[in-house]
């Protein structure tokens, strides 16, 4: 099933054409994390400096989003902060940690996190997307509309999540000539990976 929810179409029969390499790939790089799964280090203070080894998806997947899951946000946040002591250059850590802090009403903490984000990673959508967010959160919607513009710009290569994000956030904000840019920019990259 994995993939499904990539198939678009209007309920009748759907007639897959090719099949993208990158699935495999994609389904070899998970049933290889789950081998590891075991051997991930165990998620507490104390194995911060383990912790901060890992890339930034296994981070959020083993580290942020269980203990979001159980609602362990304050043990959370002092993991992220230890992890950010021992290398503080870890940008799921420093991502994560500005997630929660506009969450809980700091959002302008989270944006020095993602503006900090942003300057190591200037080709990565996350951090801007993250900035789009805290800006949205602190009623700062000019610059958060500049935000999007970025996105746009980079909208070939975004995931789809943000694209999605993205629309709601100008849908929202009654952004009519950047949804519609965004909408056509859609429709073509759409068209380009179907023909």
């Amino acid at each position: 099933m994995m993939g499904i929810n990539d198939i678009q179409g209007t309920g009748g029969p759907v007639e897959v054409v090719g099949r993208s390499p990158w699935r495999l790939v994609r389904l070899a790089q998970w049933l290889s994390a789950s081998f590891d799964r075991g051997r991930e280090p165990e998620v507490k203070q104390e194995n911060a400096t383990a912790l901060s080894k890992l890339d930034r998806w296994d981070y959020f997947r083993w580290v942020t989003q269980p203990l979001v899951n159980q609602q362990r946000l304050d043990e959370l946040e002092s993991l992220h902060r230890a992890v950010l002591r021992e290398n503080p250059a870890h940008h799921a850590a420093k991502m994560d940690l500005g997630a929660l802090l506009r969450n809980s009403g700091q959002a302008a903490a989270a944006l020095e996190l993602h503006l900090a984000a942003r300057e190591e990673l200037p080709e990565d959508p996350w951090p801007i997307w993250e900035m789009n967010a805290d800006l949205e959160a602190l009623g700062r919607i000019p610059e958060a509309r500049k935000s999007a513009d970025l996105l746009i710009a980079q909208l070939e290569t975004l995931p789809m999540p943000l694209v999605t994000g993205l629309m709601d956030f100008l849908e929202k904000h009654r952004d009519r000539v950047r949804l519609e840019r965004l909408l056509a920019g859609a429709q073509k990259r759409s068209e380009e990976h179907t023909s």
